[in-house]
């Protein structure tokens, strides 16, 4: 699917995550910011499940935040859809219960072929509900 998608910038950023990662297809997500510095977007997890507890909401959440990470490398390397993550952490603090998030990811640190990048998911209300980790191999950069 990668194919159709020489380079990633933001006007397409979401598409190309929509088309490519098949559980991001159904999500309700709002670019926020898409910028060398980092990308940020707002997710907005199904109305019926706000509230309630889920236990497929943390595997949401690890989505939105490798979606994140990763278009923090490619606002870097537009050309680089082909990197890889090669290790994804994270903590969750206060992510028992749905809720709308902002999901946020800055490159910390980036060498030739590697990226760390740190991703922060915080409710509305800007309380810190996860903090995650994660690393890249750069392929097509």
């Amino acid at each position: 699917m990668t194919g159709i998608y020489k380079k990633i910038s933001k006007r397409n950023f979401i598409s190309f995550c929509k088309d490519t990662i098949p559980s991001v297809k159904d999500f309700e997500v709002k670019l926020i910011k898409f910028e060398k510095t980092g990308v940020a977007i707002d997710y907005f997890p199904d109305k019926n499940q706000v509230g309630k507890k889920d236990r497929f909401w943390t595997q949401n959440l690890f989505t939105t935040a490798d979606m994140v990470s990763y278009g923090s490398i490619l606002c870097r390397y537009p050309n680089a859809i082909g990197s890889v993550t090669i290790n994804f952490t994270g903590n969750f603090f206060a992510a028992e219960k749905v809720c709308n998030v902002r999901v946020s990811s800055t490159i910390q640190e980036y060498e030739e072929k590697f990226a760390h990048s740190t991703v922060d998911i915080v409710t509305f209300s800007n309380q810190l509900i996860a903090k995650l980790t994660c690393n890249y191999l750069m392929i097509g950069k």
